[in-house]
């Protein structure tokens, strides 16, 4: 026998069983669809058994890491660090771009053209929910809109 160290012998064959499932992927791939299939629901019923044993994991999870899951969003969506959203509130002066009040519960949402991406400002959450409602609007009705109004 190779290893007669416990610990060296499941180190070589944890990194034996590495290499072989890397070599054959289809064989990893067939062999864990099969066992799926001839146990139907066991990952269900291991998640649901992992929720009742733990019931604030989710929360506290959250919780954890709410920073850096706001900071993943920012960059996705908008291309912008949390850094940049500071330095755009100290700008407008901590107030919403439009109505010039305070943040809404939830924070300043970040408004931007849904066609371009551009980011134009940050707003509360009443002065959003408007000017979504805005574009829309003026998507459908707005020259028809000014055409009546401006003869």
């Amino acid at each position: 026998m190779p290893h007669k160290d416990a610990d060296q012998r499941r180190a070589y064959q944890r990194e034996y069983q590495r290499r072989w499932k890397a070599a054959h992927p289809e064989s990893v791939s067939k062999t864990r669809k099969q066992w799926k299939d001839d146990h139907p629901g066991y990952y269900a019923r291991k998640a649901r058994e992992f929720r009742e044993r733990n019931p604030n994991y989710a929360k506290d999870y959250a919780r954890q890491h709410r920073q850096r899951s706001r900071d993943l969003m920012l960059a996705k969506r908008y291309g912008l660090t949390q850094e940049q959203v500071d330095a755009m509130v100290a700008q407008q002066g901590g107030i919403c771009a439009i109505c010039g009040g305070p943040p809404g519960t939830k924070g300043f949402h970040i408004d931007h053209d849904h066609t371009t991406g551009e980011v134009r400002g940050l707003l509360c959450g009443s002065c959003n929910v408007g000017v979504g409602w805005l574009e829309g609007w003026y998507q459908r009705f707005g020259l028809r809109a000014r055409d009546y109004l401006l003869p």
